[in-house]
């Protein structure tokens, strides 16, 4: 079966084709997009868990309830993340039927309808053990970090995994000694006009501007030249942003960067030689007498001279005062390119 899965209340249809939900394994509960809520908290992001099955809304024990069973449930109503997993009914006890029991999510499921367990109401449990979720909500900014290597790696939270909901990462790439900075976008899929990659030039976070650029949507696929951006400053700023709701499949990226250093800056020709700055890399112009890729080296020469057709030159000499190549003239200036 090939298509888009569109959802409707008691059967799936795929590509044209009609399946009765409950090939599934999840019976005839009702749009999948409401079938989980949380019940009975101080907030929408925490409470006691139910689901919605075969027509009426039960809870869920929690033998076996963890982390990873709460991050599937806060991520399918629209959170980054779970804080917690509360066990023994914390937000009180729920009534009707018990419809899940020994949960076992990996975390990285869409909905826990995906995840592993012993069969709706197949359990051995009580109310008192009804499984609740405390969800990380408001915007979150933990994912924010400084840069200040020469190269490196931005990837979305979780990554390669998919993102969560309501985030704001701020991302600064500070490089002192760079005179600009390079970035590819490698792997870049997010909710098309819904949650967007801005950045632009300077210490300063702003959204709009000649020169900010904001992106979304799959970059993946693009030739490497359209996914390559380079900006003429030693301080750049990226911000993610996620909206509330993250529609599966979830999206990630993986941005690298490259800063072109002015290398010049730390003083790496010896014995007054000068520095020249070069895409990415740097010369090193020596005075007479000194060669090598810093002018580390001293040629010493001898006060043998030998005519040639631009006038009398000295031979270069071993230490101890020996001829040892006629035809290779201690040169005026010696240059090495790194």
């Amino acid at each position: 079966m090939t298509g888009e899965l569109r959802r409707y209340s008691s059967y799936v249809m795929f590509g044209g084709t009609t399946a009765v939900m409950a090939a599934y394994g999840r019976g005839n509960q009702q749009d999948e997009d409401n079938s989980v809520r949380l019940v009975n908290g101080t907030g929408a992001h925490e409470g006691r868990v139910e689901v919605f099955y075969n027509g009426s809304w039960g809870t869920v024990c929690d033998d076996s309830w963890s982390i990873y069973d709460a991050r599937v449930v806060c991520r399918s109503l629209g959170y980054q993340d779970s804080l917690s997993a509360p066990h023994s009914a914390r937000f009180g006890q729920g009534s009707g039927p018990i419809w899940m029991d020994d949960v076992d999510c990996r975390g990285n499921e869409t909905h826990i309808f995906d995840c592993p367990h012993n069969g709706f109401e197949s359990h051995n449990c009580y109310h008192e053990e009804d499984a609740s979720v405390v969800c990380l909500h408001d915007r979150n900014t933990s994912c924010s970090r400084n840069y200040y290597d020469s190269t490196g790696n931005i990837t979305s939270p979780f990554y390669p995994e998919g993102y969560g909901a309501r985030l704001e990462c701020n991302y600064q790439l500070k490089i002192w000694t760079a005179k600009k900075i390079t970035l590819i976008m490698q792997d870049f899929v997010t909710e098309p006009d819904q949650d967007f990659l801005i950045f632009g030039e300077g210490p300063e976070v702003i959204y709009e501007g000649p020169n900010v650029i904001s992106i979304t949507g799959n970059l993946t696929s693009l030739p490497l030249i359209e996914r390559t951006y380079t900006l003429a400053n030693n301080q750049v700023f990226l911000t993610f942003i996620s909206d509330s709701i993250i529609t599966p499949p979830r999206g990630y990226f993986h941005i690298t960067y490259t800063a072109d250093i002015d290398e010049c800056e730390s003083d790496l020709c010896q014995n007054g030689g000068m520095c020249r700055n070069l895409e990415n890399s740097f010369e090193c112009v020596c005075v007479i007498g000194f060669i090598g890729v810093y002018c580390e080296i001293e040629r010493t020469c001898s006060n043998v001279t030998m005519e040639t057709e631009f006038g009398q030159a000295r031979l270069p000499m071993t230490e101890v005062g020996i001829v040892i190549d006629s035809e290779e003239l201690c040169p005026e200036e010696v240059s090495k390119v790194k």
